[in-house]
């Protein structure tokens, strides 16, 4: 699923549940659950998986585990192969349940947050700044600090950083 093709599913359920079509409003996807409304009211969309709302933070600290000096470039081109194209990304670096986790997560801040908003670039930055924090560019104190800075504005990139950056971390 592309995010053109996700942005309309998420459309779809906002409708189902606004013309009361009982059960409509939750879409299972590869072993996770979209529904709508989320959890502010009617104004967002909530991910769950096996019970639980994963948090940016969860998949932030993830990616960390799963980068190394060694494999850094493998994770940034992963992580703009799924920017890019959405759960249809060919990347195989990340398992097909953790690319599906990284899209939902993304796929709902970009219909949640839509621009001028950041979307999914503001989670993908997190992401990055993750693969960042394993190479030692950053600490991942801070990417988790930055990523839970939650009812202020949104830290920017990194303007300083000397490793390859993705076309969407500006």
């Amino acid at each position: 699923m592309t995010y053109e093709q996700g942005i309309e599913l998420l459309n779809q359920l906002k409708a189902n549940a606004a013309s009361s079509v009982r059960h409509a409003n939750t879409y299972a996807y590869s072993g996770f659950e979209l529904k709508y409304p989320g959890y502010k009211g009617g104004l967002d969309y909530a991910l769950w998986h096996n019970g639980v709302r994963p948090k940016h933070e969860d998949v932030v600290k993830k990616i960390y585990d799963l980068t190394s000096e060694e494999n850094f470039d493998e994770v940034v081109s992963a992580l703009e192969d799924i920017h890019a194209n959405g759960d249809s990304a060919t990347t195989s670096f990340f398992s097909d349940e953790m690319k599906s986790l990284i899209f939902l997560v993304t796929l709902q801040e970009e219909v949640n947050y839509p621009p001028p908003a950041n979307g999914k670039n503001l989670p993908f930055w997190r992401f990055y700044e993750a693969a960042l924090a394993k190479v030692g560019e950053v600490t991942i104190e801070e990417v988790v600090e930055r990523t839970n800075n939650h009812g202020k504005s949104a830290p920017r990139p990194y303007p300083n950083i000397g490793r390859v950056k993705p076309a969407h971390y500006r």
